[in-house]
């Protein structure tokens, strides 16, 4: 595992489908963006993969078996596959309930050609959610932003890796649903220990490049980036550290992280891994920069046969609890968030995830928990 990022993906070499095809609807940006809608009290985020396709290398098979046989309480009722139709069902169950953003995990991989075509895979279909949210008739009813997957084996390390990784992103910030925050469009580097890493811990270096990506999304007319890069681990974000000594990294996230514990044939319990991401809130409430913290749906991800130890997944009652705790940090610290121009916070957080159904961290509605997270959300936050 590298350090930078606990959540790499299985380590199955996926393909990239870049849909740049897919945006071309958004011609120019959108003059919404600058008179955008006020945004509620706390952003609720949800990490989204899009990781569901049908054939060879399917994510629902798992040693040459459907995994859903064994877990049918994972199957989503929304739709199993990557779709436009699943997209469309995703982004009404998600509004409806009261989640503000999808934040799309993209993967980038040296394989595809740079018109933005590549060979036929059964895992093309991996970058495919950020097409189909915009495409969407739905897609005013929330917000997405993009995550750049930067861990081996998708480094993103050279300038026309950059580049490529940026057109990207700046072609989805057409669309008006893109998240901004005083017209500030978001980014998020996966790994940011990785990021350091990828030029040799040269701090200089890695300024020298997020200066040139934030000149390249304010000259296509994209507006200032804000940059937020991942933590992992509990390490306060100090005047020491790389993301500070940059200067040009204006947040930091976290995607998800479990306990430390031994693989056994028994779940240990939710609520450690909810106490870990409670530890991690403590660790980052006076960081430099602020941190938007991450609160886990669940992580049991035996259908994938990780070695990693399994957590039970929630009931009602446990999961309203951990909501109830992360809104009452939020509130109670004002201190967790994107940063504002203005140097206040933009209180939110993000829940792993909305359908990381092999890991076992999803609000998706299933078989097995209908629509209770969601629903719980709505609660909770009174949406």
């Amino acid at each position: 595992m590298l350090k930078g990022s606990f959540f790499y993906k299985n380590g199955t070499l996926f393909m990239l489908a870049v849909l740049l095809s897919a945006f071309g609807r958004q011609a120019v940006f959108s003059q919404e963006q600058n008179t955008e809608k006020p945004l509620p009290d706390i952003l609720i985020g949800v990490e989204y993969f899009a990781g569901w396709w049908q054939g060879a290398n399917s994510k629902w098979v798992t040693e040459n078996k459907d995994w859903r046989l064994d877990y049918p309480d994972r199957v989503p009722l929304l739709g199993e596959y990557n779709a436009q139709e699943t997209m469309d069902r995703e982004i009404v169950a998600a509004a409806d309930h009261g989640v503000d953003f999808f934040s799309i995990l993209w993967y980038y991989d040296k394989n595809v050609t740079k018109t933005g075509q590549s060979v036929k895979d059964p895992c093309d279909e991996l970058n495919s959610a950020v097409g189909y949210f915009i495409n969407s008739p739905y897609a005013d009813r929330m917000k997405f932003m993009i995550e750049l997957t930067n861990h081996a084996p998708f480094a993103i390390i050279s300038d026309e890796d950059w580049d490529y990784c940026i057109d990207v992103c700046i072609d989805a910030m057409r669309s008006p649903s893109y998240l901004r925050i005083d017209g500030r469009p978001v980014i998020k580097i996966h790994a940011g220990d990785q990021l350091f890493a990828d030029f040799d811990g040269d701090v200089d270096r890695c300024r020298k490049m997020l200066q040139r990506i934030r000149k390249r999304v304010q000259d296509a007319g994209a507006g200032d980036l804000l940059i937020t890069v991942g933590t992992y681990g509990p390490t306060p974000i100090n005047a020491e550290h790389n993301f500070v000594k940059s200067g040009e990294i204006n947040g930091t996230m976290q995607y998800m992280d479990v306990p430390n514990r031994p693989l056994k044939k028994e779940c240990y319990p939710y609520e450690e891994v909810v106490a870990l991401s409670k530890e991690m809130r403590d660790v980052h409430e006076n960081d430099l920069i602020p941190w938007t913290p991450y609160l886990p749906a669940g992580w049991y991800p035996r259908p994938w046969k990780d070695p990693r130890a399994d957590f039970a997944l929630p009931t009602e009652q446990q999961w309203r609890a951990a909501l109830v705790g992360m809104k009452n940090d939020l509130e109670r610290t004002g201190k967790f968030g994107f940063p504002r121009r203005d140097g206040s916070i933009q209180k939110a957080f993000t829940i792993y995830a909305w359908n990381e159904y092999g890991e076992g961290g999803f609000i998706s509605p299933t078989q097995g928990t209908g629509y209770m997270k969601l629903e719980v959300i709505k609660d909770v936050f009174r949406r």
